[in-house]
């Protein structure tokens, strides 16, 4: 049996058709301070809360539940029953799939393995090689979310010289900024927009466009961040 609160998924899909417009925000009448809202925001304006409530189930009684189911899941599976989880981490997985709590688990568990096969993308940073990395502004986390409460990420490839920052080091800043990102409420609600700047399509950095890396790019997507715009 499926551990999750959608028990009538027609009348679920109807009920989101009909609220979709509700928070439809136009980005031409759109100000700053009001509808656009900082990155960085220490509450869920009442629009939001009302969105998440609507769209993705979040109301108090579905985060304890969830919470508590899919910390049951994860003593009882051999790959996460010596971990501990927090709770705002599950949190993002459950959001991110509507309380769904088998899927949401079936997520929580690919990062696991992720994070098995990649260590070196989660452990053991460099504090100044990170500096450098980010005082390149190849990655920006920008101070303004969208109208509908988005994240923006801007990718600028233009300023990455594979001779100074290795690719090692960009998978790391993707993971600092991505997971940095979603450890936000307002994100985990809204999700988040990227913006790539590949305006000039440098050959030299065509080499790391290997199987490897645009697997891992494709996979690593899918297990982390595919559900977030899924949500939506």
């Amino acid at each position: 049996m499926q551990n999750t609160f959608c028990v009538n998924k027609d009348c679920i899909s109807r009920k989101e058709n009909k609220n979709k417009s509700m928070f439809i925000r136009d980005p031409a009448t759109a100000t700053i301070g009001e509808e656009i809202l900082p990155f960085e925001i220490d509450y869920v304006p009442e629009f939001f809360q009302r969105k998440a409530e609507v769209e993705l189930f979040d109301t108090p009684e579905t985060r304890v539940q969830g919470l508590q189911q899919i910390k049951e899941l994860a003593k009882n599976d051999k790959h996460t029953k010596h971990l501990e989880f927090a709770d705002d981490f599950l949190l993002q997985y459950l959001r991110a799939r509507k309380y769904n709590v088998t899927k949401a688990f079936s997520q929580v568990k690919a990062l696991v393995q992720l994070r098995k096969k990649h260590p070196n993308m989660f452990v053991d940073f460099s504090y100044d090689q990170t500096v450098k990395t980010i005082s390149k502004k190849i990655i920006t986390i920008l101070p303004w979310r969208c109208q509908d409460g988005c994240a923006i990420i801007l990718v600028e490839l233009d300023n990455w010289n594979p001779a100074e920052v290795s690719v090692e080091e960009i998978k790391r800043a993707v993971v600092i900024y991505l997971l940095q990102s979603l450890h936000e409420t307002m994100t985990q609600i809204n999700g988040f927009k990227v913006i790539l700047d590949v305006k000039s399509n440098p050959i030299r950095h065509l080499k790391h466009c290997t199987p490897s890396n645009i697997y891992l790019i494709y996979h690593g997507t899918q297990v982390k961040y595919e559900t977030i715009e899924n949500s939506k």
